[in-house]
């Protein structure tokens, strides 16, 4: 009797223990450090504030071999979540998620195929707060030329440039936009070469979507006395006198949620989930003091009136 009771006792001790243990949560890393001070590092501080209710680290890859190589460590690790930050990595995670149903997978700033049902999109609307930013540009501009620079010639970084280029007409229907990739996310010295010729060329204002790269847009606008419009998070600390304003994405906001839901037993899977103006998950960093303070409420007028759907940022 006693060694039957022992028996149900240990079965039920090693239940409870299979009911606690934590999920394995682990970020990858694309291309791009995890502490690149702008885009990938807010979306790990989003995923990292679960950290107390699972076991949750991250793993950084410099290429796309070396992301493989990681993906299929974590996955052999016994992963119960991957989630990649950048769009880059979707190919990879989608052939990867499609053979290993049993995981989680979650690629940022990107639109997956929703067949596949262990898989989540995390996208934003940037383009409607883009549009905020161009309307802003064109209004602080004197030449009547404004600048973008992109990391990469891709889909992710398109609906930057639209959003802008539509807030910048609407503003000034003969503005002229002048637009440079550099084709890297990391490498400022590119951004800021790109910036210089945009500004040689008379653009008084540039925006950047190219992650930590961008820093050398911002840099360039201070060595100039030129403005240049941040991007992901607020960059005036880069250049107080020189960062207009910046097109926010609140990507750790939304990892957040999304990794508690994953936690609480929701299902995130087969999803795309999109975050917008009306979602909080876009908009401009709190005026800084260089937008003048009218130019900035006609700003926020325009932004309820995307959010009414009277003004289309796409």
């Amino acid at each position: 009797m006693k060694k039957m009771l022992c028996i149900i006792l240990c079965a039920a001790m090693c239940a409870c223990a299979g009911i606690n243990e934590k999920k394995k949560l682990t970020l990858i890393s694309y291309n791009t450090p995890v502490f690149d001070d702008s885009y990938v590092q807010l979306a790990w501080e989003g995923f990292a504030s679960v950290s107390t209710e699972a076991d949750v680290s991250f793993m950084e890859s410099s290429n796309q071999k070396e992301f493989e190589k990681n993906l299929k460590l974590v996955m052999d690790g016994g992963a119960d979540l991957i989630f990649a930050p950048t769009f880059t990595a979707l190919e990879s995670v989608s052939i990867e998620a499609q053979e290993h149903p049993d995981i989680s997978f979650v690629v940022g700033d990107a639109v997956i195929d929703t067949s596949i049902p262990n898989l989540t999109g995390i996208s934003f609307a940037v383009a409607e707060a883009s549009f905020l930013a161009g309307y802003i540009a064109a209004n602080m501009a004197q030449s009547g030329k404004i600048g973008f620079v992109g990391g990469m010639d891709v889909s992710a970084i398109h609906p930057f440039l639209r959003g802008y280029e539509q807030g910048a007409k609407y503003a000034d229907k003969d503005i002229e936009v002048l637009t440079r990739y550099i084709g890297t996310f990391i490498d400022s010295s590119l951004a800021r070469s790109a910036a210089e010729e945009l500004f040689a060329q008379g653009a008084d204002v540039i925006f950047h979507s190219a992650g930590a790269a961008g820093h050398g847009v911002i840099y360039a606008a201070a060595a100039q006395g030129k403005w240049a419009i941040g991007v992901d998070e607020d960059q005036t600390r880069l250049a107080p006198a020189n960062v207009l304003t910046c097109v926010v994405k609140n990507i750790d906001t939304a990892v957040a949620s999304l990794m508690q839901d994953y936690l609480n037993g929701r299902t995130i899977g087969g999803i795309n989930f999109e975050y917008g103006l009306n979602e909080g998950g876009v908009g401009l960093a709190k005026n800084n003091g260089n937008v003048p303070g009218e130019l900035y409420i006609e700003a926020m007028e325009i932004a309820e009136m995307i959010q009414r759907g009277e003004i289309t940022a796409e």
